[in-house]
């Protein structure tokens, strides 16, 4: 066996298995039933024998090469990940980082300097107003003098959006003398007037977002496909060959099943997004009509259908049980009560998994109500929470989990919410801001992932932090085994049949799990 490196200086190699056959020999976790094992034998990508080696060189071919590794460990899986958008990112304006409103508008004035007349700014806000020095965010006179006469619209953590004049008057939203909106708030979500009326520039939650996104030109084909090619280059080099990408449509399934053709180097499990007007029957058939049931499904397959129930904890807009600070809001529901039950009720009867995007402690308990009402009992995997990080309440949590409802949970996520939470709703809510550790208490199938973009797509900061708390096998199974099993992947564990996703992690013992452990994917995708 070869020695691990001391080295904790994260340089990585990006290897292909080498040929059809391979042995790996080293202290192999499988997180299976085997536990550590000496060797593991590969044959076609996928995982035939596990023992010592001298039981695994017997059952292999004469000559199969051998790998000579450390500490060896399945790829990593993130159970929600925006995969699409985090290629996406790469190619807009992003105001992250800006320290304040002069340097936010530079930023933009210098993209729309590169857009021909009469195209879109797009990009990515990534900001929160009182981050700024003035502690707000741009008016809408701002926008729209940085954007030189160009549609503006910038993405605010998928949920709020930041539109100027020229966007908001392209969707009709504006009346003639363009100091007024011509169109009244959606039940779920809202145009920001001030005090006199006039739009702030300001769209909140995704219903509102709707309004300007659908006259937004959408990208091609071309463009999905370099994005996805993007994301997974990135993902790959951190670790992670499972994904599961939420909240797309249809056109961005297809985009996926033409860049399967050409080979995907991250397995991908993809969740139509529903909600209110849209039937699951027809979601899930337009989802099929992209031909991805014809694709390996151990590349590219179907997950959970996606509903957002309410917003985000940082935004305010997370549906509590008492209204935010300062305002008469307690949240938003963004799918009403009677699109739920019409989902969950499509899933029990069809076995098709439904995952829900519920932050606030209320949204939480009206899914697990709703769920509860629905049916009694839910096989594991068949319906999860997405985040559920805000002021839980233990009972709700355990009810949660003796129903069978699992919860996606993302420590990234938290750790990029926690300072704007805390300016919301103060120190007591942010620091026990997504307590990993009651949702695994509660009983729940708990699976880990980033949310990235936004929050950071790369896991082993988050696992290295959790060793200290649950021990460095919980940790780690986390983000491979409970996370395939959340989203219904065969990867997460080196078992025989599993597919032959392996990370080497330059450690003597799993419990030195730390932030910039170097590691070397020896086989995946």
């Amino acid at each position: 066996m070869r020695p691990p490196s001391r080295n904790r200086a994260r340089t990585r190699a990006i290897v292909r298995e080498p040929s059809p056959r391979t042995i790996v020999t080293g202290s192999i976790h499988t997180l299976g039933d085997a536990g550590v094992v000496e060797a593991i034998g590969i044959a076609g990508g996928t995982v035939a024998q596990v023992g010592t080696l001298a039981d695994v060189r017997a059952a292999s071919p004469s000559g199969t090469p051998i790998i000579e590794a450390g500490l060896v460990v399945p790829a990593f899986v993130d159970s929600h990940i925006h995969a699409l958008w985090l290629g996406r990112a790469r190619s807009r304006v992003t105001l992250r980082g800006s320290p304040d409103i002069p340097h936010a508008l530079a930023r933009l004035r210098a993209a729309a300097q590169s857009l021909a007349p009469g195209e879109w700014l797009l990009g990515d806000a990534e900001i929160d107003g009182a981050e700024l020095a003035e502690g707000r965010l741009p008016t809408i006179d701002e926008l729209d003098e940085a954007a030189l006469g160009h549609p503006l619209l910038l993405d605010r953590r998928s949920h709020d959006a930041l539109a100027n004049r020229a966007a908001l008057a392209a969707a009709g939203a504006l009346d003639r003398s363009e100091n007024a909106t011509a169109v009244g708030d959606p039940t779920d979500g809202r145009i920001e007037r001030d005090s006199t009326g006039r739009p702030t520039g300001l769209l909140i939650e995704r219903a509102a977002v709707a309004i300007v996104e659908r006259v937004v030109p959408p990208p091609g084909e071309a463009s999905l496909r370099r994005w996805i090619r993007e994301a997974h280059q990135a993902l790959r080099s951190v670790g992670t060959t499972t994904a599961a990408d939420p909240a797309l449509s249809p056109v961005e399934i297809a985009a996926y099943v033409a860049a399967a053709a050409d080979g995907l180097s991250v397995r991908s499990v993809l969740f139509p997004l529903g909600g209110n007007g849209i039937d699951p029957r027809r979601l899930h058939a337009d989802a099929e009509s992209t031909g991805i049931a014809a694709c390996d499904p151990r590349t590219l397959r179907l997950g959970a259908v996606k509903l957002f129930l309410d917003g985000g904890g940082s935004l305010g807009t997370a549906l509590r049980h008492e209204p935010w600070p300062s305002t008469e809001l307690a949240g938003i529901q963004s799918t009403e009560t009677e699109t739920l039950i019409e989902y969950l009720e499509w899933s029990k009867s069809t076995g098709q998994p439904l995952a829900v995007h519920a932050v606030g402690p209320r949204a939480v308990e009206l899914l697990v109500q709703t769920a509860a009402f629905v049916s009694d009992t839910w096989p594991l995997g068949q319906l999860h929470l997405i985040h559920a990080y805000l002021e839980q309440d233990d009972a709700v949590m355990r009810r949660a989990a003796g129903l069978g409802i699992a919860a996606a949970i993302q420590p990234a996520l938290h750790r990029a919410v926690r300072g704007a939470v805390k300016r919301r709703i103060g120190r007591v809510a942010a620091d026990g801001l997504g307590d990993v550790r009651r949702w695994l208490d509660s009983g729940a199938l708990v699976g880990g992932g980033s949310d990235a973009p936004g929050p950071d797509h790369d896991p082993l900061p988050y696992i290295a932090e959790l060793v200290p708390l649950i021990g460095a096998e919980r940790a780690l199974r986390l983000f491979t085994a409970d996370a395939a099993r959340l989203i219904g992947s065969p990867t997460g564990r080196l078992v025989i049949g599993a597919p032959a996703d392996i990370l080497e992690l330059e450690l003597a013992h799993i419990e030195e799990l730390a932030s910039g452990t170097a590691m070397r994917l020896l086989a995946g995708p």
